[in-house]
């Protein structure tokens, strides 16, 4: 008996601190907690928008928007398409301990165009929310993997 109980009591502080660590694994303010894919691996992919807001409004997407796709490549490179629309390529990479991803505009014989820091609220397989701030506008958008 005092042997069921001593298994019992090991393994119950194994399980309290295993749940405590994978509990306090999360990244990102709205999840995932835990992940076993990197989140290079997350982010890659081809990206669209579900939802938008500005300054806490919703913003009504148009037919545009929802045809728009972000296909972030595993080489840290990637391109933003419209259909009927020029190609927009460019870099990325996570910074400021992976809370963000940090996207340079690039153009042909140009350079770069413009970087724009998007703090990631949530990174799944499958969703990505982030946020950024743009000529004094705080935008939310939402997008799912295809």
């Amino acid at each position: 008996m005092l042997k069921f109980i001593k298994v019992s009591f090991l393994s119950l502080v194994v399980l309290l601190s295993t749940s405590a660590v994978l509990t306090s694994c999360g990244k990102y303010e709205e999840g995932p907690g835990f992940s076993l894919r990197s989140r290079k691996g997350r982010l890659t992919g081809t990206w669209k928008i579900t939802e938008s807001k500005t300054n806490g409004v919703a913003d009504q997407l148009d037919s545009d928007d929802l045809a728009a796709r972000w296909i972030f490549e595993d080489n840290n490179t990637g391109r933003f398409t419209i259909p009927n629309e020029p190609e927009l390529k460019f870099e990325w990479d996570f910074t400021q301990d992976d809370e963000v991803i940090r996207v340079t505009f690039l153009e042909t014989g140009v350079g770069i165009l413009f970087s724009i820091d998007y703090e990631i609220i949530r990174l799944t397989n499958k969703e990505l929310w982030i946020k950024y701030t743009l000529d004094g506008d705080t935008s939310e958008e939402k997008f799912e993997k295809e």
